[in-house]
């Protein structure tokens, strides 16, 4: 075993002259296994870097004694700058704990973008349009209030119970939408939790353009929610994914000036000018309609008369014909008469001179 360990001192002093940045980026030595374990503190981590840049800032943070600066992809924790010889000998894929959160981050960030921010935007627009309507159907309200606070008690109550109904329509729409939004807003602030506090407090571009045009990128303070983060992943993902296919049947558009303005007798005088107008307009419609058929009928009528008149001459005309043809018809049957008797006679002739023809 003695061998075995020195074999891996001497593998790890060979390898460790190849990774500068590795050497750079850890803080301070390993402690002794005997050294006592020291408690973590919450002093205030110094000014980070670019996490882009070749020597990352390695938070200040302690996990059990330890500085967390690397990452095992095929075990799946973080581990210390002195564990990642040990893990690479296993055939494990060690990255840095900033590039694999980066990573991570940089695709949670468009998935975000591209699924969910569209879909964050499309809701504020309805919560902003529904907000409108609100506020319209309230003024509209008012205004016929002013107007019916002269007319009875009884029209007022209606109004009153009307724009209630509507509203309490809007606020369902409302509550539903909020519900929407504060779901989004808690998976954006799980995404961004291990970032250091920025002017903008989710770190995130809330529009639609690729997260990567972005000029300042994201600072990393506490590798604890990193590494949770990394951790969460597939779940965040899966939520992102889930959150952004999800259906929501909402109602934008709410009438805003359906109400009454009248007393009831002028409504009444209305309803019964409605009825007096639709009467009007159904006798109209059918005397259009018995014009229309009169029409129909004459000018039948007078394609049939036209139809007599032409068929009347036509028969006459046959008639004509049909006279003509018997007058023709008798004179050649006189006609056949007289032949007939001429060959009976030759026929007897020819007989009494001894010629028989057949």
């Amino acid at each position: 075993m003695s061998e075995k360990k020195a074999k891996a001192k001497t593998a790890t002093k060979e390898k460790k002259p190849a990774s500068k940045t590795k050497k750079a980026a850890t803080p301070k030595a390993e402690p002794a296994p005997s050294a006592p374990v020291p408690a973590p503190t919450n002093t205030t981590p110094p000014a980070t870097t670019n996490p882009i840049s070749t020597t990352p800032f390695i938070p200040g943070e302690i996990f059990t004694g330890r500085h967390l600066t690397h990452y095992d992809e095929t075990a799946g924790i973080a581990i210390p700058a002195s564990e990642v010889d040990a893990h690479i000998m296993k055939s494990h894929k060690v990255r840095t704990l900033i590039e694999a959160y980066s990573d991570r981050y940089e695709r949670l960030r468009v998935l975000l973008t591209t699924k969910l921010l569209p879909k964050r935007e499309h809701l504020l627009q309805v919560y902003r349009k529904l907000k409108e309507n609100s506020e319209t159907i309230t003024q509209k309200g008012k205004i016929i209030e002013k107007e019916t606070l002269t007319d009875t008690e009884r029209i007022l109550e209606r109004l009153k119970s009307a724009i209630s109904l509507r509203q309490s329509s809007i606020q369902h729409e409302l509550i539903h939408v909020e519900e929407e939004l504060g779901t989004i807003e808690g998976i954006m602030r799980r995404v961004e939790r291990a970032n250091q506090v920025t002017p903008n407090p989710t770190g995130i571009i809330l529009t639609s353009v690729n997260p990567t045009s972005s000029s300042t990128p994201p600072q990393y303070s506490n590798p604890l929610i990193m590494a949770e983060v990394i951790q969460e992943y597939g779940e965040l993902s899966s939520l992102i994914n889930q959150t952004a296919n999800k259906m929501i049947q909402l109602q934008v558009d709410f009438p805003t000036d359906d109400f009454p303005r009248e007393t009831s007798d002028r409504l009444e005088i209305l309803n019964r000018c409605d009825r007096y107008i639709h009467a009007m307009n159904v006798k109209d419609h059918l005397l259009w309609l018995a014009l229309q058929d009169k029409e129909k009928l004459q000018q039948k009528l007078e394609e049939s008369q036209q139809y007599s008149h032409e068929l009347e001459l036509e028969v006459l005309r046959w008639g004509e014909v049909g006279k003509r043809y018997e007058q023709e018809l008798i004179r050649i049957q006189a006609e056949k008469t007289d032949v007939e008797k001429q060959n009976y006679h030759l026929r007897q002739l020819l007989m009494k001179n001894g010629i028989y023809v057949e």
